[in-house]
């Protein structure tokens, strides 16, 4: 850890700092009970969009050892942050400050991450632990937060997975809030005995 390296701090208006840049460095050096590392004030005029930018710059020195979770929160920051800078928010349209040529990505791909950033965190840890799928996150990512944590419920309380054909098919369940319940999902996740296994033990 570059524990030399200052991290980036800016005053609020409580009295107390946020970190702009060097949110790892802070993570590791808890886990390490390491008590002080040394920063740098930011400037007071440094807006909410200039911290951003700051923030999501830094980290992209290190994005190809970000987790999905990581890449989806720094691409939606970074989109929301443009956003307010008056930067056209339909990606295929949008030359100036382009986030596909940013994070060296294509546009179905950011598309993906900034629908994944909808997932609760548990979902996304999911992801980050290669439980659950980015394709199947995207799924997923359109029905509620209350139907995500209820799904998350079942799936862990029953030892379940969801492929990527389920989570279609979850996506469409929500629509009708009768066939939303544990046990409808249960019989559509649980694992499915192998037919022709299935078939050998009748004919034996």
């Amino acid at each position: 850890m570059a524990a030399h390296e200052p991290i980036l701090v800016r005053g609020k208006d409580d009295g107390t700092y946020e970190i702009i840049s060097g949110h790892n460095r802070m993570k590791i050096a808890t886990l390490l009970g390491i008590e002080t590392l040394p920063c740098r004030k930011a400037n007071k005029k440094v807006t909410d969009e200039i911290a951003d930018g700051i923030m999501v710059a830094t980290n992209l020195n290190r994005k190809n050892t970000f987790s999905h979770s990581e890449l989806a929160k720094s691409i939606t920051i970074l989109r929301e942050s443009r956003k307010r800078q008056g930067y056209r928010s339909d990606l295929e349209e949008s030359k100036e400050g382009c986030i596909e040529e940013e994070f060296g990505m294509s546009t179905p791909q950011i598309r993906r991450y900034l629908r994944i950033a909808k997932l609760t965190p548990d979902l996304l840890e999911m992801i980050d632990e290669k439980a659950l799928t980015v394709r199947s996150g995207v799924e997923l990512s359109y029905i509620s937060h209350e139907h995500q944590l209820k799904l998350l419920e079942i799936i862990q309380k029953n030892s379940l997975s969801v492929s990527y054909e389920n989570s279609q098919k979850i996506r469409d369940m929500t629509k009708d809030e009768a066939q939303f319940n544990e046990e409808t999902i249960i019989e559509l996740l649980k694992p499915k005995e192998n037919t022709e296994k299935t078939k050998k033990k009748m004919y034996q």
